[in-house]
């Protein structure tokens, strides 16, 4: 996965193959373009087919919570940090009937850091690239935080 978090048009994700080419990817939207406090993004394949897309609620409670959003903009789920979790980070994706699609979890007593994401059901609309991405984007938001501090 490589990113770009400052770029002037918004911040990119992209997961590559081992051989280095784009496999899919992420592009921020919103808040430059529509002047809006939430980020947002949009979903692309390899080719640069548009795949949905991702938008930050401003009102949740506590913690980033991100809702999906299939290719006719309906939401169908969503992304929150499970803040019981007490020794690590833990995020849970789920469809819109709150069936558990995804959790992924970040070790912090490694010297590295440790990303495990796992499939608990399937989904069309939310794919594993998709739970990549946004765990990408929820821990660049948490590193940035505790970096101030």
């Amino acid at each position: 996965m490589t990113g770009d978090f400052w770029h002037p048009f918004g911040d990119t994700l992209a997961l590559e193959t081992p051989a280095g080419d784009v496999a899919y990817r992420e592009h921020q939207s919103r808040r430059l373009l529509a002047l809006s406090i939430a980020r947002g993004g949009v979903f692309a394949t390899a080719d640069g087919t548009y795949d949905g897309a991702l938008r930050e609620k401003v009102w949740a409670l506590f913690f980033h919570q991100y809702q999906f959003l299939d290719k006719s903009g309906n939401i169908v789920g969503q992304s929150r940090r499970n803040p019981f979790h007490l020794f690590a980070t833990s995020y849970r994706i789920t469809d819109n009937n709150g069936k558990r699609l995804y959790t992924a979890t970040t070790e912090r007593w490694h010297l590295t850091k440790q990303i495990k994401i796992k499939q608990v059901r399937s989904s069309k609309q939310i794919n594993m690239k998709k739970a990549v991405m946004v765990t990408a984007i929820e821990e660049a938001i948490d590193e940035a935080k505790r970096s101030k501090r």
